[in-house]
């Protein structure tokens, strides 16, 4: 019996040491996603090649697991449009498998997180219903765990963007109300900082057409 244990605690840790390293590999693999010089065919090989070890690693429903495949997908993503729709297939697997613990899905910036990176995506592909369904939804999540975060203020932000892209200024202009005193207390941010001069320039556009 001791033999045992001692065997199955030693896969655990074996495990437990894979599960850690493809989550560093994938995040780092985010970062160099975001430098010009990154080659492109070295990122999807190696989002290739760690994608599968996540459902081999990790069981359905576990929240390491949906980072890692949130991270493979916005490393996609930071390639350009060419590689969008393989990104999406990952946001949406991550998001499945999040989806799947409820406790999880309600509880855990993790999924806002999933939510927000895919309703961006979605908007990249004009898709914008289904963009508004996960921003809208990232927004009820972050409004309730990280209300004044710079996360929090992108998600508005961009979910204003998608409801004057559906033609709804008056739901985009709650949108820009929810964010803008984060963007103050967050002016030093550049991220938020620029969509928010992106969002006044197309709030300015309606409402001079009026």
């Amino acid at each position: 019996c001791c033999e045992e244990a001692t065997a199955v605690s030693r896969e655990c840790t074996g495990v437990k040491v894979q599960q850690n390293l493809l989550k560093d590999q994938a995040f780092l693999l985010a970062t160099l996603a975001q430098d010009p010089s990154t080659s492109s065919t070295f990122v999807l090989r190696l989002v290739n090649d760690i994608a599968p070890q996540v459902d081999r690693l990790f069981p359905e429903g576990a929240a390491d697991g949906s980072v890692i495949l949130l991270a493979l997908g916005l490393a996609l993503y930071q390639l350009g449009p060419d590689y969008y729709q393989r990104a999406l297939e990952l946001y949406d697997k991550a998001h499945a498998t999040a989806g799947a613990s409820e406790i999880f899905k309600r509880a855990q910036p993790t999924y806002g997180c999933i939510l927000t990176h895919r309703g961006v995506l979605h908007m990249k592909l004009l898709d914008y219903v289904s963009s508004e369904r996960d921003l809208a939804e990232a927004s009820r999540i972050w409004s309730t765990t990280f209300p004044d975060s710079s996360i929090a203020g992108i998600c508005s932000l961009e979910l204003a963007l998608c409801y004057y892209a559906l033609a709804q200024p008056d739901e985009a202009q709650s949108c820009f109300e929810t964010a803008e005193p984060i963007c103050r207390v967050l002016h030093s941010e550049p991220k938020l900082r620029l969509l928010l001069d992106k969002v006044t320039q197309v709030r300015r556009k309606f409402l001079e057409q009026k």
